[in-house]
């Protein structure tokens, strides 16, 4: 079957293995998911329920894919520019995607300027 596909950050993965998980969007969810929102998922072979949070919403096959069990928040506790910051401090610093996201909103606003401070050129004279 063809539906939304919720790509999402999981809390407590070992660094290692911190990667982006794919889960089916049942339709009981598919007016409440959003970017940057928090979810619950059963993760690993014992299906724990684990906190998520939603990096990239798309269609595609979800036969094979566990489903979201709830949606946690009204609105997103990440925006869409924090979630992209997520994946920069990922691949820039050693922590896991989901890390960024138990930041308080001024180490997050901090990390904003800095990355945008980072990404700029220099156009410095002499």
């Amino acid at each position: 079957m063809t539906d939304f596909i919720a790509s999402v950050a999981v809390e407590n993965t070992t660094y290692s293995f911190d990667r982006i998980f794919d889960y089916a969007v049942g339709e009981e969810f598919a007016n409440q998911i959003e970017i940057g929102k928090r979810v619950i998922v059963p993760f690993g072979r014992g299906n724990r329920k684990r906190q998520a949070i939603v990096f990239k919403l798309k269609k595609g096959e979800t036969d094979s894919l566990k489903s979201i069990l709830s949606v946690l928040d009204k609105s997103p506790v990440l925006t869409k520019e924090m979630v992209r910051l997520a994946v920069f401090m990922k691949d820039r610093y050693f922590c896991t995607f989901y890390d960024p996201g138990t930041l308080s909103d001024g180490q997050r606003s901090a990390l904003l300027w800095t990355e945008r401070t980072v990404e700029q050129p220099h156009h410095g004279g002499s």
